[in-house]
């Protein structure tokens, strides 16, 4: 017996399977918050995923997972295998139709998330082309330039200084048109994409 059926969680709990990217998009969009029960996990990137849709990560304390996920203030973190956990400072109740009544500081409704461009990279114009120059610590970019276009250049510029997505929105549409109503979403993209690559920080 599934642990599902073992609680009677059948009308609310769905196993989707394989979905497709825009699937995936409107599942973050329409969450109240990313469970990941993983015991043991070297780097999560579905954390930095998650929470790129501005949703709360409710962890275990383990592994890699508390240098992602900072408690209550992006999500929480349950003391490890530890089913239920429960204090007056971090706290979530989900009622059976999945009213959310408490976030920690930092989730979508309650706080709006800030980057800002990771120092050790330096934008730099080489042949009159953009690239991203490390200087400090650059992960998986060590050793590398990182070209940039245009649009790309200008978003990196914008978050030399700490903003939200909302700031860096208005921005873009004081300097560009947006006739397919696509500028949102692929500012959202930019951040996703440069948070999981680490070439942005989250303040």
């Amino acid at each position: 017996m599934s642990l599902v059926h073992l609680y009677g969680l059948e009308d609310i709990v769905t196993f989707v399977g394989r979905i497709s990217d825009e699937e995936l998009r409107s599942y973050y969009s329409r969450a109240y918050c990313f469970v990941f029960p993983s015991l043991l996990e070297g780097y999560g990137m579905v954390l930095i995923e998650a929470m790129s849709y501005g949703l709360p990560v409710i962890a275990f304390d383990n592994s890699a997972i508390p240098f992602t996920v900072k408690n209550d203030r992006n999500g929480i973190l349950v003391r490890n295998k530890s089913i239920l956990e429960r204090d007056e400072k971090s706290s979530v109740t989900l009622s059976s139709s999945g009213t959310q009544e408490h976030l920690p500081k930092g989730t979508k409704e309650e706080n709006v998330r800030v980057f800002r461009a990771n120092p050790n990279f330096l934008l730099r114009e080489v042949a009159g082309e953009s690239v991203l120059v490390p200087v400090g610590e650059a992960g998986v970019f060590e050793n590398s330039v990182i070209s940039l276009n245009e649009t790309c250049s200008f978003l990196w510029k914008l978050f030399q200084e700490p903003r939200s997505a909302e700031d860096v929105i208005a921005e873009a549409r004081k300097e560009y048109s947006d006739p397919d109503g696509e500028m949102e979403q692929g500012i959202k993209d930019f951040i996703r994409e440069y948070l999981q690559y680490g070439l942005l920080k989250e303040e």
